[in-house]
């Protein structure tokens, strides 16, 4: 039977909301994937730092900071948090070196 111009018309509508939909998905299922790896970037900076690895674990955290902004944007709470452990860890090199001399 041949479908009337309406039936075909609702049949492509919903074609194209279910595409939407399955973008929609993805894109979350990427930025959850992103955020999880910056996450765990900051937990092996912070790994380095109690080892007293300052330097890899500033490089550590620019390179979370530098995924983060990349793929999640300036916006995105996984950033927000490598920026705050970044900014973090300097204030505490800048009093370590303070309190030495």
């Amino acid at each position: 039977l041949p479908l009337t111009k309406a039936a075909t018309r609702a049949l492509k509508e919903e074609a194209a909301a279910a595409l939407e939909e399955a973008v929609v998905a993805k894109e979350r299922a990427f930025g959850y994937e992103c955020g999880q790896a910056v996450d765990s970037m900051l937990a092996r900076a912070e790994l380095l730092w109690d080892l007293d690895q300052g330097a890899e674990c500033e490089a550590e955290l620019q390179r979370a900071l530098k995924v983060a902004r990349e793929k999640l944007g300036d916006n995105d709470a996984a950033t927000k948090r490598a920026l705050q452990q970044l900014v973090q860890m300097k204030s505490k090199k800048k009093a370590m070196a303070e309190a030495l001399g």
